[in-house]
């Protein structure tokens, strides 16, 4: 399982250009806000967390079952609809190749 997650990590950071994180720590010595600027390719990506109420407990509840899914199901999905814009976009190049007007640029 290590090794996958070095792959995973490795994969994931492979395309960053920059990365800056501020931190905040209170005077308990705990974090109560973290700041990241991760940029791919001169596109920025901005996130900001805070932190509180530590050592508290946090009321959980469980949303009704009818708004929830699995992911597994969901990943499925979005593959699935992957594929079909794939297939349109085929179909749409080979329409405009088909007309003389070069087919869809690719970048």
């Amino acid at each position: 399982m290590e090794e996958a997650n070095r792959q995973y990590l490795h994969q994931a950071v492979k395309d960053v250009t920059s990365l800056e994180v501020d931190l905040w720590i209170g005077k308990d010595g705990y974090p109560v806000r973290v700041d990241t600027v991760r940029t791919i390719d001169n596109s920025a990506t901005k996130v900001s967390a805070k932190f509180s109420g530590y050592g508290t407990a946090a009321p959980v509840v469980a949303p009704p079952a009818d708004q929830v899914a699995d992911f597994d199901d969901v990943m499925k999905g979005i593959d699935n609809s992957l594929k079909e814009t794939d297939r349109t976009l085929e179909e749409a190049d080979q329409t405009l190749k088909d007309a003389g007007l070069g087919g869809l640029k690719r970048s």
